[in-house]
């Protein structure tokens, strides 16, 4: 088992550093431009924050999609999974959420670092500003999914071949009730048996798939809107 976790969890360095150089890639593309006509002590400080700052947020969606793989190594061991019962799963959730927020952490300083004001007082009304924004505003709710898929697909196995069973245990013992019925016979026990299984049919029904709760998805919402809040008061502070 220790093997199988080393071996899962071991990301390779050499595809962390090709995310960073992606991101920093990136970011100098897009700054091409804006620098010809910026002074050169900020056109360099723009530089380099950008290109660490997207060179960190690459990292950290290749590390998660690194990650995501660890953990469905390890769930595609032979593991008895209880469908109606995920409360065992929730750290893999939480850790999904962890990952979203680091990721909302980065976006919160960009817009706090980045001299978007000080270089062109209407950036943020462009649609260029947006078109990056807008993805990387929902990149920490894809990562939060993500890193929950491979969970997501063993709970869901988990529940269709549970609810297949009960279901083939209580067309069983629903032609026993019958069959009793028939012979004038006692029902009181295969009654009992129906109704437990027609009990544990609707808990398995309405059993989440997603190791989640309430809590971990308002406060992934609240943290989305921390970018669009902070982009808001900065207008307002500059009007002031």
């Amino acid at each position: 088992y220790s093997d199988l976790i080393d071996s899962a969890t071991a990301v390779p360095l050499r595809g962390e550093l090709l995310a960073v150089a992606v991101g920093a890639a990136f970011a100098l593309s897009r700054l091409a431009n804006t620098l010809m006509n910026v002074p050169t002590w900020r056109g360099l400080y723009l530089l380099l924050s950008t290109a660490i700052l997207y060179g960190l947020l690459a990292w950290l969606i290749y590390f998660t999609v690194a990650r995501t793989q660890a953990t469905a190594t390890v769930l595609r061991q032979p593991l008895l999974v209880d469908a109606a019962e995920i409360s065992a799963f929730l750290l893999i959730g939480e850790q999904g959420l962890i990952l979203a927020l680091l990721f909302i952490g980065g976006m919160t300083l960009s817009l706090l670092l980045l001299l978007y004001s000080a270089l062109d007082p209407s950036a943020f009304l462009q649609i260029d500003f947006w078109l990056i924004y807008i993805p990387l505003a929902l990149t920490p709710v894809a990562i939060f999914f993500l890193a929950m898929l491979p969970t997501h697909r063993v709970l869901a196995n988990a529940k269709a071949n549970q609810l297949l069973e009960v279901r083939r245990e209580l067309r069983r013992a629903s032609l026993r009730l019958l069959e009793h019925l028939a012979h004038d016979q006692d029902t009181a026990a295969v009654t009992q048996q129906i109704l437990a299984l027609t009990v544990l049919e609707q808990r398995l029904q309405v059993a989440r798939t997603w190791p989640y709760n309430t809590t971990m998805l308002r406060t992934l919402f609240v943290s989305v809107m921390a970018p669009a809040a902070l982009l808001i008061i900065r207008k307002v502070l500059e009007r002031l």
